[in-house]
């Protein structure tokens, strides 16, 4: 329930962060589903509709994968689909974990108009119960572990037997390799080339016991992992009768552990001529350990010290030194980290796409620098501290107690241009979006007006397999080149902006004939984590030469492309009116290593000393 209560206030946040339109919401009906466990369930219009009301605007369904409390006992497929989804096109399928009774899927909804992008997000509840029929039955004899280290029984038909029926053919796989479990052990068989590992230990006698026993040959002791004479079965399709006869069993390996543990499987029924899927079930069988103790909840690590000093506007990443938990049962990296109440101002971000807030992220993510907080677009004197609560997550669903984490935000102390707010855009190939104040917001203690904006990399795009391009371009200009000319602040909200991206060669000149291969890509000297699109004017001469001290390392503006399914008519998909009538010219790029100066900028934009 706390994944839920923190994905909520996540989708209030969204809200009120992203700049595309927010005129109405995009859903109609928002139903959830029920599944039954281990089994599928199609999404009709009985549970999902959508409001899109003209027919020529396209609208698409994203599927978000970066939010680890979603989707943990099944998936929801295709990952992008049309919002006019057919009945049997978008399916959910339960992996047959025990562990939940329900599920969340989140949902992201974009309708593309010629000029707009509207943009929702919802959560999808699925609620788990149990099959009525069901093609698995367990057995009275469950799977046991007498001890740490140890085999446990076979499986066979005493442990679980299956529901067979004429003419279809049913086959077992192990779904190991998809769900990480067991988590505590491996499924093995006897491998007839290898010989049980012993140890020779002697017993000694007790007084008036009669005469010494020596040494005996016992079976490998519980402090350490011995082979059994086994190996390792992690992939396998069989048959369900030879399922039950090949002798499997249940190793555990690494004590301390849960007192249960499971082996994943599905159960396939195809037809016995065409071979069409019929039915599938999924199921996961208990394995008891004996010895172990019940699952403990995570908790915050010792060293870390639970403080995230920030800068003011700047992206800043967090680590295991601001944020770490740990637990016996659960490797570090298999946790995963809930936030349960949000920053007041700002917001916690996935660094693969920093311009939406994330409500969980994995420990993985967290230990490589990928989760980021950005601080708000809005200018105070002095400090201000933000109190943020997560929650950590283990392998079983167990939880810790909340974890709390101050965020200090330091005012900034520099007259250098910086980037206050950088949301990016999303549209689809061949058309173009206006870069608004809501996208883009750059500040400036001391003269804003003399600030401007150079393209230095990253517009200009070239895909192998088609010929594709993007490029920027600045209303009124005489040229384009990635990001057409070098417009002030003052002139970007007078002139616009616009981002363009065309199916096909770049428009050229009627004497001009396109190359046959692609261009050579100029990079440009700044480091990777600094192109992109920047405001130029750390230090900005009389001559208005732009220096690169000064810069905010770190800014970026992405384009987020979900591709259509049809490009444009037109071929081209190229956008009227973007271009003078004698096309798009080129501006050449700064050789490497050159600092742009006056004689380097765009001829529109200029100034003399």
């Amino acid at each position: 329930m706390e994944a839920v209560s923190g994905l909520a206030q996540l989708l209030l946040i969204l809200a009120t962060l992203s700049p595309q339109s927010w005129a109405q919401s995009l859903v109609r009906l928002n139903s959830g589903l029920q599944v039954s466990r281990g089994q599928a369930v199609y999404v009709t219009e009985k549970e999902l509709q959508f409001n899109v009301l003209d027919e020529q605007d396209t609208c698409k369904v994203e599927v978000v994968l970066n939010e680890p409390v979603t989707q943990r006992v099944g998936k929801l497929s295709p990952q992008v689909f049309n919002c006019h989804f057919l009945p049997d096109e978008v399916k959910y399928i339960h992996n047959g974990s025990p562990l939940l009774q329900e599920d969340t899927v989140m949902l992201r909804i974009y309708r593309f108009t010629d000029s707009e992008t509207f943009l929702d997000t919802l959560l999808l509840r699925v609620r788990v119960v149990e099959p009525q029929d069901s093609l698995i039955q367990l057995g009275s004899l469950p799977l046991e572990v007498p001890v740490f280290y140890s085999l446990s029984n076979v499986i066979d038909s005493r442990v679980l037997t299956f529901q067979n029926r004429p003419d279809v053919i049913c086959t077992v796989r192990l779904l190991t390799s998809e769900t990480n479990v067991p988590t505590s052990g491996q499924l093995v068989r006897d491998d007839p080339t290898k010989t049980p590992a012993t140890k020779d230990v002697e017993q000694p006698s007790a007084p008036n016991s009669g005469p010494r026993q020596g040494r005996q040959t016992l079976p490998c002791p519980g402090n350490k992992a011995c082979s059994h004479g086994t190996k390792e079965v992690r992939f396998l399709k069989a048959n369900c009768e030879e399922f039950l006869t090949l002798g499997l069993k249940y190793q555990h390996l690494s004590p301390p552990s849960p007192e249960i543990d499971y082996v994943p499987i599905r159960v396939e029924l195809r037809d016995h001529s065409s071979r069409a899927l019929l039915e599938m079930e999924s199921a996961w069988i208990p394995v008891l350990i004996h010895g172990a103790m019940q699952n403990q909840p995570p908790r915050a690590a010792f060293m870390s010290m639970f403080i995230l000093e920030v800068d003011q506007f700047i992206l800043t990443p967090m680590t295991t030194a601001a944020l770490d938990a740990e637990d016996d049962e659960t490797a570090r990296d298999e946790l995963v980290f809930n936030v349960t109440k949000p920053p007041g101002q700002g917001y916690i971000t996935h660094l693969d796409d920093h311009t939406k807030p994330t409500a969980s992220f994995t420990w993985q993510d967290l230990n490589e620098m990928k989760i980021a907080y950005q601080p708000p677009n809005s200018s105070y004197a002095g400090r201000r501290t933000y109190e943020v609560e997560f929650q950590a997550i283990d392998t079983s669903y167990v939880t810790s107690d909340p974890i709390m984490v101050h965020f200090s935000i330091r005012s900034a102390e520099t007259n250098a241009p910086r980037v206050s707010w950088n949301m990016g855009l999303d549209l689809l190939e061949g058309q173009s979006r206006p870069i608004t104040w809501e996208n883009l917001q750059i500040v400036d203690n001391d003269n804003i007006d003399a600030v401007h904006l150079v393209a230095v990399d990253g517009p200009l795009a070239w895909a192998a397999e088609r010929p594709r391009w993007e490029r920027l371009h600045v209303q009124g200009s005489r040229s384009t080149r990635g990001c057409g000319g070098v417009p002030s602040l003052g002139q970007r909200h007078h002139q616009g902006l616009h981002c363009v991206t065309d199916h096909g060669w770049p428009t050229q000149h009627p004497t001009q004939v396109p190359h046959q291969h692609p261009p050579q890509r100029r990079h440009s000297s700044l480091p990777d984590q600094q192109r992109g699109l920047r405001a130029a004017g750390g230090r900005v001469s009389a001559g208005g030469g732009v220096h690169a001290a000064g810069l905010r390392p770190g800014l970026q503006r992405r384009l987020h492309r979900v591709p259509a399914h049809h490009p444009p008519e037109g071929g081209r998909g190229h956008q009227e009116g973007i271009c003078p009538a004698t096309g798009c010219a080129s501006e050449e790029l700064p050789a490497e290593g050159a600092v742009p100066g006056p004689d380097l900028l765009p001829s529109p934009w200029r100034r003399g000393v």
